[in-house]
């Protein structure tokens, strides 16, 4: 059975860095024209890179435009016409939307990256969405985030606030491999099947002490088998584990009263990095499709031996 491609996508929401990280390949090379790879901090502890690339092969070619009344529809357009306006269609690029602007433009990205670095400053707060993507080298399982929008948000991030509410979500349709981890973390292995028939497995988490979670868990154990067609939900983690630790020398006194804070009094307490905390969590489960796939459709052919191996 032909396998076919899994879609996921990400959201985040926070504050912009790295603007100033665009690189340019050689006009010789046959990878991409131009690169801009900026971070979305989306809590105090949580950094995503994420990036928009133009593929040397596409720049001066045809782009596409989709209709705005057909779904589904696309047309090709000159490179030098990607910019007119056309009734009923519209361009399929890089969304931009930057401060004190009431409109969204579409870029082709290697235009994107332009305007992205000319509207934003490192700190402003932006809401990203992006095309999620997973590949293996090894042992080593890697995700890329290419932009598909970015705006500015309508109230600045602020992540100390009483109000704030992180967003760094997925949605991840995968194919249900197994189910194992521990009683207090599940984890969960899926196929995301890539450019030509390209799987990469991913493992995902599901916290089991949170009673919302394990409803989820729970599901994923009794209802889920092999092959089936999944959209999961939930949260990127990509945090630094930190810890509060006593001071070297502990908490500085002074002869009388109550030293200030700027010259080291206060609390003996400070924040140490302890480790790192890469997962995705599954939250929620939005779709099933059931008995898509068998084993067999993932078994790849043994390829045949030479005489001297």
């Amino acid at each position: 059975m032909a396998l076919k491609q899994t879609k996921s996508y990400a959201m985040f929401r926070g504050k912009i860095y790295g603007l100033n990280s665009e690189k340019k390949s050689p006009v010789s090379s046959n990878d991409f024209a131009s690169k801009l790879q900026f971070i979305v901090k989306t809590d105090e502890d949580n950094v995503h890179y994420c990036q928009v690339t133009q593929w040397l092969s596409q720049v001066g070619k045809e782009v596409y435009f989709s209709s705005t009344t057909e779904k589904g529809t696309t047309q090709k357009v000159p490179w030098d016409k990607r910019y007119e306006n056309f009734e009923n269609w519209k361009l399929i690029g890089v969304g931009v939307k930057g401060p004190n602007e009431q409109e969204t433009k579409t870029f082709v990205p290697m235009d994107a990256i332009d305007a992205i670095q000319s509207k934003f400053t490192d700190g402003d707060s932006v809401f990203v969405k992006c095309t999620k993507t997973s590949s293996a080298r090894g042992n080593n399982v890697y995700t890329n985030y290419e932009v598909n929008a970015i705006y500015t948000t309508q109230d600045e991030v602020n992540f100390e606030s009483e109000d704030f509410e992180e967003v760094s979500d997925f949605m991840d349709e995968v194919v249900f491999v197994s189910t194992g981890g521990t009683s207090k973390k599940m984890e969960v292995e899926a196929y995301h099947i890539g450019y030509k028939d390209a799987l990469t497995l991913v493992t995902y988490t599901v916290d089991m002490e949170d009673n919302d979670s394990k409803e989820v868990g729970n599901y994923i154990k009794k209802i889920l088998k092999f092959g089936d067609v999944v959209k999961l939900e939930g949260i990127i983690h990509n945090r630094a584990v930190v810890e509060w630790k006593d001071k070297d020398g502990g908490e500085q006194t002074s002869v009388v009263g109550k030293k200030r804070k700027a010259f080291g009094g206060g609390s003996n307490k400070e924040k140490v990095v302890t480790g790192e905390r890469e997962e995705f969590e599954i939250v929620a489960i939005a779709e099933v499709k059931s008995g898509v796939y068998k084993q067999s459709d993932f078994e790849q052919e043994e390829a045949e031996k030479l005489p001297w191996e």
